[in-house]
């Protein structure tokens, strides 16, 4: 038993000198990961516009390098070119408090809701053109749906007015029951649909844009402003101001359900979307803060501070950077992820 026990002692010896350090070695490879580092949105620049303009939306024309922002105390639009993220001018006397606007890119105009009207401007030249008089409705939002020229506009009399941007008049109105205090409305680039929020119907009105009249109409949160359409993932994002969500409706074979709700900010308001990146920006006006969205799982990214009252917002799909109009502020915040 001695003799054995001699015999192992080396054998002992040298398990412990090999096996113990290689797991020290193992033990201490694991306690210190390394941790990727990924990128976050941050504000790239503050463009400052002229002092008390109240800059109130904003649309984008990528290809030019241009955004265009509606200034609602300034009666004027401010173009910023996105490229350097300064101010090249701005244009005076568009009309009586602007709020809606819209680029159509194809025709190189853009489309302002003003007073009683529609301003129409020259993106060649930053000029105005002849305005489309919409009579005694006073317009709010304005969605441009590039493939029929057609614009829709919803309007304090609880209509829609649909135009003929070729022509530059009214084409028709609608007037529907679910119609209760429209404002925001988006087209789906994709389909021939159309998606109006209902403010004190707290409710999304579906519009058929081939017979242009309206299909259905969709609960989703309380006070609702803001719309936006995910035609990649056929999925509708809507702002409920009152309980600080976004409800997801989605619109697959004409479903029209909603499929989520998402907490965000205080004051939800405006809402764009980037169907290449996967993401939703939603301005919260009190918060002073974009929330980001990933649209494919339908959660919360991140908070963004920006400047003082977010209203507008719109995606620059050419360099995948973000444009808040900063009410309270006069400015436009310039989203980007960091490196």
């Amino acid at each position: 038993m001695r003799t054995l026990t001699r015999r192992l002692l080396p054998l002992l010896a040298l398990l412990v000198t090999v096996f113990i350090p290689s797991q020290r070695l193992y033990a201490a490879s694991r306690s210190t990961p390394s941790v990727p580092s990924f990128p976050r949105p941050i504000v790239l620049a503050t463009i400052p516009l002229p002092p008390g303009t109240a800059p109130f939306d904003i649309a984008m024309d990528a290809g030019h390098n241009r955004a265009y922002v509606a200034n609602s105390s300034g009666n004027s639009v401010s173009v910023l070119d996105t490229s350097t993220n300064q101010l090249v001018t701005t244009i005076p006397n568009v009309g009586t408090g602007p709020t809606g606007i819209a680029v159509n890119a194809h025709t190189g105009r853009a489309y302002v809701a003003v007073g009683n009207a529609v301003a129409v401007i020259d993106l060649a030249t930053n000029t105005l053109l002849a305005p489309i008089n919409l009579g005694s409705a006073s317009p709010r939002e304005i969605a441009v749906q590039s493939r029929s020229n057609r614009a829709y506009v919803t309007t304090s009399a609880n209509s829609v007015i649909v135009l003929d941007l070729a022509r530059g008049r009214v084409l028709t109105t609608i007037s529907d029951p679910s119609f209760l205090d429209p404002y925001g409305v988006a087209v789906d680039p994709s389909r021939p649909r159309a998606y109006v929020v209902n403010q004190n119907g707290d409710s999304v009105s579906v519009i058929d844009t081939d017979t242009i009249t309206v299909m259905k109409h969709v609960t989703v949160g309380a006070n609702p402003y803001g719309v936006a359409v995910d035609p990649v993932t056929r999925q509708v994002y809507v702002t409920d101001s009152t309980i600080r969500m976004v409800s997801v409706i989605d619109t697959t074979a004409d479903a029209d359900t909603v499929v989520a709700t998402i907490p965000v900010g205080s004051g939800p308001y405006g809402i764009a979307v980037n169907p290449v990146r996967h993401r939703a920006y939603i301005t919260n006006i009190y918060d002073k803060t974009v929330s980001v969205i990933d649209t494919r799982h339908n959660t919360i990214l991140a908070a963004v501070p920006v400047g003082s009252g977010p209203h507008g917002i719109a995606v620059n799909l050419r360099t995948n950077d973000e444009y808040t109009a900063n009410f309270d502020a006069s400015t436009v915040s310039v989203i980007g992820m960091s490196q």
